[in-house]
């Protein structure tokens, strides 16, 4: 079987369809290709939001395990990685992706805390009448954004799209779940996150983890364990599958170039890991599913 190669997704890949630089947008004539519901994947210089309107998904960000619903809203920033876990038949989103130089010029709200929240909880469940509010923002997007022959096309989006950020911000803001998850636990814990996305690929032991959490490696394991279910031994193994699986769909490096950049010692000691944890060979995987087009530059 041919593989067609896909890059990490990037918000100019999507926009080519529409026109409007840095910025796209989905209508009833478009929807997320199947790679975002099927394989890991991150958005490599694009922020998203997506609000569910119908169905459920189980998804991972970062590592960290999220419930989608109707009206959950869930916000991705630039190279966080996305890991579809259940998808039922009816997932329907509507979703919007733009990049930093998109709003560059916006008077965008000045609180930072915003982004640190969304960060550390980028999926909230929303009630129906913010939700409905929301997807009224979004249609009416699309309504705009679809007048292609405006000669004020772009800044009638942008302005539109603040209003929509002010909007989410705001709902953040007040989250009860965000206000609920504030405990110590949960905050190493958000912390492990950030290091295992960030180290993941050379560092397997739990003592340099423990180390930059100033923690002992078997309080680490505990509040773990505790908060999470998962043993640190679990988290980093499932971050390393899971790079892994992404770059076996997102690139055209041999298996032996994957082993190498996930640091192990050999090509077959990868195979037996990612076989281990997943009942398949790196070369099942990799031709196992979708075809993924190409959808970048």
């Amino acid at each position: 079987m041919e593989t067609i190669k896909a890059k990490a997704f990037t918000v100019e890949g999507i926009e080519a369809l529409f026109g409007v630089k840095n910025f796209s947008i989905s209508d009833v004539k478009w929807r997320l290709p199947d790679i975002f519901l099927e394989y890991p994947h991150y958005l490599e210089n694009a922020i998203g939001f997506s609000i569910c309107t119908k169905g459920y998904a189980v998804i991972k960000i970062n590592f960290q395990e999220f419930f989608v619903s109707p009206n959950s809203i869930v916000t991705i920033f630039p190279n966080r990685i996305i890991e579809p876990i259940d998808i039922s038949g009816d997932f329907t989103t509507e979703s919007l992706y733009f990049t930093f130089d998109f709003v560059s010029d916006l008077p965008l709200v000045s609180n930072f805390s915003i982004l640190d929240k969304i960060e550390n909880t980028p999926c909230i469940d929303v009630p129906s009448s913010e939700a409905s509010n929301i997807l009224k923002y979004h249609s009416f997007i699309v309504e705009q954004y679809n007048r292609k022959d405006h000669p004020y096309r772009q800044e009638i989006t942008k302005s539109l799209l603040f209003a929509l950020i002010t909007e989410i911000g705001a709902l953040y803001l007040t989250s009860e779940q965000i206000k609920n998850a504030n405990t110590h636990a949960e905050y190493l814990v958000k912390h492990f996150y950030r290091l295992l996305k960030n180290h993941h690929k050379e560092e397997r032991r739990i003592s340099f983890y423990a180390d930059k959490l100033c923690l002992s490696p078997k309080y680490l394991t505990t509040i773990l364990k505790k908060t999470t279910g998962k043993s640190v031994h679990e988290w980093i193994n499932d971050a390393v599958i899971v790079s892994a699986k992404i770059l076996l769909k997102t690139t055209a490096f041999t298996i032996t170039e994957i082993s190498d950049d996930l640091n192990f010692a050999d090509a077959s000691l990868f195979c037996r890991f990612f076989k281990q944890h997943t009942k398949m060979t790196p070369l099942q995987y990799r031709e196992s599913g979708t075809k993924v087009r190409e959808i970048t530059e």
